[in-house]
């Protein structure tokens, strides 16, 4: 229902939502790509803070040296912000993986 809404941030939410369900079923590959869409969708909503933490949550998805970076700069870019605790903003924004 949210992605028929019509508008891009509906679209990006239920497509992080999606990516979660994808990461919970153990389907990796899945939601990485549902997670750059989603980043994507977020850029295109002009809402940094859920891409950063839909990077984030792929970076996690990834991990090794390229998840490392890619979970350091949604930190460094949260922490700009004043978010003191970027993995808590993580689990609210965006929970279930």
């Amino acid at each position: 229902a949210m992605a028929g809404e019509g508008v891009p941030y509906a679209s990006a939410f239920a497509t992080l939502i999606r990516a979660a369900l994808a990461a919970d079923r153990g389907d990796g590959a899945q939601a990485l790509a549902l997670c750059d869409a989603a980043a994507g969708g977020f850029d295109a909503a002009d809402m940094a803070l859920y891409a950063a933490v839909a990077r984030r949550r792929r970076g996690a998805l990834v991990g090794g040296d390229e998840g490392a970076a890619a979970g350091r700069a949604a930190d460094a870019f949260m922490m700009a912000q004043k978010i003191v605790a970027p993995s808590r903003m993580a689990d609210v924004l965006a929970p279930g993986f």
